[in-house]
């Protein structure tokens, strides 16, 4: 008596998708994994809180400019009351807390926007430590994380590509806020965040050939 054969599906006939890789370039090297954690770090640390505060001022811009009305500074928005001014409060004290217990240093002028005060070179250090404290913790577990699911650690190419975003954002806002101002260094802070009535109260100040230049800058 002779086996009968066995029937086959059309869908167990294809052939069966393969899965796409993660990453197909060239494995990143240790020390390419290691610089490239320190330098996502420290960005985010420095550019951040934007876009958050961006986002706050667009629409303190869009409010003064529906309502006719400048926005009053006692009574800050929800974004600033409980992100952006908490976080610079923050910063602000461990840059003090620094400069007087690593440095010795009385800190008492703040940023003005130029970057070149004592303030902003302790933030910096500050950042920088910080930064490469988080980047060996960061390179710890991801090789405590490698051991335990046994595939090697290849890099972070989407998130390299997004970091390259986040900071092309930024520097593009800061190249239209630093052109669109006659004397951007006595005004804007680093992340910038002023309000359209701060902007019009500088503008009124400003020499009519600053400003001139400010806008053949952009």
């Amino acid at each position: 008596m002779g086996l009968s054969p066995v029937p086959v599906s059309p869908s167990e006939l294809e052939p069966k998708a393969q899965p796409i890789p993660a990453h197909t370039g060239p494995r990143w090297t240790l020390s390419q994994r290691f610089a490239f954690r320190f330098a996502f770090i420290y960005l985010t640390l420095y550019i951040f809180p934007f876009p958050i505060n961006t986002f706050d001022s667009l629409l303190t811009n869009i409010d003064e400019i529906v309502t006719g009305e400048e926005s009053d500074p006692d009574q800050p928005s929800l974004i600033s009351r409980y992100v952006t001014k908490p976080y610079a409060d923050f910063v602000d004290d461990v840059v003090l807390w620094t400069g007087r217990e690593v440095f010795g240093v009385e800190i008492e002028y703040r940023q003005r926007g130029s970057g070149d005060t004592t303030w902003n070179y302790v933030q910096i250090f500050d950042f920088a430590v910080s930064a490469v404290a988080l980047t060996v913790l960061w390179t710890l577990a991801a090789w405590a994380w490698g051991r335990l699911r046994r595939r090697p650690n290849v890099g972070y190419p989407l998130l390299h590509e997004w970091l390259r975003i986040y900071v092309r954002f930024y520097l593009a806002q800061m190249m239209v806020v630093y052109g669109s101002v006659g004397d951007p260094a006595s005004v804007l802070v680093p992340q910038a965040g002023h309000s359209a009535a701060h902007l019009r109260r500088v503008l009124a100040d400003a020499p009519a050939l600053d400003v001139y230049g400010g806008v053949r800058r952009l």
